[in-house]
């Protein structure tokens, strides 16, 4: 056994876990791979570096590179105001002047906020809903059944850092506003068939499904089933009107570590990988640049 895997095995003994799946990368190709545990622990598969996990909020870098790819063809521009894409004014009530940009968005500095875990209105109540909610009237009609004032902070645009999963939705919504595509498919589209990448933001998306792997809590010193594929598969959010399918982006991508590795290496060589440009070198530039800081 090679230093690294006693290595790795040494921390991962002091932790419980169902599976894992570790990569290491140079900025050329990938180093070595380790994989332990189970992708299912009810059938006993194992985990392989071509497991694909439900990758949860590494998912937003993926979105973000679906704008930039829009943000390169004159599409999108990220210091507008994203009412111009949404086809609707969207403002902080309390800051009616103050415009929203997709700079904002991305950078969570929007004063969009999920609702402070309301199980009632807001981002947070309806995201867990199968049923159809237009992204409009939670955004903009206070007299809406789910509409939340707390999804807008009393600091205006710009001035306070929050943590967004709705921010990364309104993303996806605008990608489809002006493409007249569905997200799902403008990323596979634009970045995941490219690369030769087996996923995607929906399930049904995935070819080689039996690679999925199960999810699971762990409490009581055990583990309880989350998810599973079949449960993937049949809990999924229906495909709604172009500019409303807000739940799901922020951490919905289904991806192996192998192929996750392809877009880590896109990005470390400045929007190329193996020859293949998905952005370029000026967009991942300013990708990487500091857009914000401060406090939250």
């Amino acid at each position: 056994m090679e230093t690294k895997d006693l290595e790795l095995e040494k921390i991962l003994s002091k932790y419980h876990y169902a599976g894992i799946s570790v990569i290491h990368t140079t900025k050329d190709e990938i180093d070595y791979m380790l994989s332990y545990g189970k992708q299912d622990l009810e059938s006993g598969v194992d985990i392989t570096p071509e497991t694909i996990y439900r990758i949860a909020s590494v998912s937003k870098v993926i979105v973000a590179i679906g704008v930039m790819t829009l943000v390169e063809k004159g599409v999108l521009d990220i210091y507008e105001d994203i009412s111009k894409y949404l086809g609707y004014e969207v403002r902080n009530p309390k800051h009616p002047d103050k415009i929203i940009t997709l700079e904002k968005i991305m950078t969570q500095t929007s004063s969009i906020t999920d609702g402070f875990d309301d199980p009632n209105y807001g981002y947070d109540a309806v995201n867990v809903m199968g049923s159809y909610v237009p992204l409009k009237e939670l955004l903009t009609n206070p007299n809406y059944k789910y509409y939340n004032p707390k999804t807008y902070l009393d600091a205006a645009p710009g001035e306070e850092w929050r943590y967004s999963n709705f921010n990364c939705g309104i993303l996806a919504c605008i990608i489809e506003s002006v493409t007249g595509k569905y997200f799902t498919d403008y990323i596979k589209e634009v970045l995941l068939d490219p690369l030769e990448i087996d996923g995607g933001f929906r399930v049904e998306q995935v070819v080689k499904k039996d690679k999925v792997a199960s999810l699971y809590y762990y409490e009581n010193e055990e583990f309880t089933l989350a998810r599973n594929l079949q449960q993937f598969e049949r809990i999924m959010y229906s495909k709604f009107e172009l500019g409303n399918n807000f739940r799901g982006p922020a951490g919905g991508l289904f991806i192996s570590p192998k192929d996750l590795s392809k877009i880590m290496l896109m990005m470390m060589n400045k929007g190329t990988y193996k020859g293949k440009q998905i952005l370029k070198e000026e967009t991942v530039n300013e990708m990487e640049k500091v857009h914000w800081s401060g406090y939250s």
